[in-house]
């Protein structure tokens, strides 16, 4: 293959690339069973996409049906996911094949609460505070969180990623009242990560960056 035909494929696919951006969410909605149903707009080649997957997490449950998900194919611009009690984390990516390219682009994950949207800092503050830092971070620097407990109770911190995979349990134990700091050796991959925070009555979710 020559330099010219190298050119014109690396274009084609960079271009495909671009394109095919997901667009935002454009809908969100609980039904009466208390499911949450998604619509999001089709990428502007929409005729190319082979396919569209996502990737959930629902009230941080990893080991039953409504766990994470990161490979169920859906043939319409939309999925519902079941039984959302407290908040949703969820993406969406497509994948194009469009002649000898393909190409594959990825949404912003989306948090959804019942109650109020992630940039909202407090919920029932009463209970507990946290904050990592430094945030953002440099991979493979330490990274350190500090979490103020208001009330003895279970603490539960689980870190996600921005398809929704859980990448980690940082804590899950029992606490008393009082202050306290951890370190957290960091070899994480650059990227959007969340953490969340939960005791037997509240929750809080918490946008980690890792920069390199």
């Amino acid at each position: 293959m020559d330099i010219m035909s190298k050119n014109k494929r690396f274009w084609a696919f960079l271009l495909l690339l671009l394109a095919l951006t997901v667009s935002p969410v454009t809908a969100q909605y609980i039904d009466l069973d208390g499911n949450l149903s998604i619509n999001w707009s089709a990428p502007i080649y929409g005729d190319a996409v082979a396919s569209y997957h996502w990737s959930y997490t629902i009230n941080g449950v990893t080991d039953s049906i409504t766990g994470i998900n990161s490979s169920a194919q859906l043939s319409e611009n939309s999925a519902q996911l079941d039984n959302i009690d407290d908040w949703a984390l969820f993406s969406i990516w497509s994948l194009s094949v469009n002649g000898d390219s393909s190409a594959i682009s990825v949404s912003d994950t989306v948090y959804y609460s019942l109650s109020l949207d992630i940039d909202d800092e407090q919920i029932l503050p009463e209970s507990f505070d946290i904050s990592f830092f430094p945030n953002p971070s440099k991979g493979g620097s330490e990274i350190s969180y500090a979490l103020s407990i208001n009330r003895v109770d279970n603490y539960n911190i689980t870190l996600y990623d921005i398809l929704g995979r859980k990448v980690t349990t940082l804590l899950n134990k029992r606490l008393s009242v009082g202050d306290y700091e951890t370190n957290i050796t960091s070899n994480l991959a650059s990227g959007l990560y969340f953490a969340v925070v939960k005791s037997s009555d509240a929750y809080r979710t918490v946008k980690l960056s890792i920069i390199r």
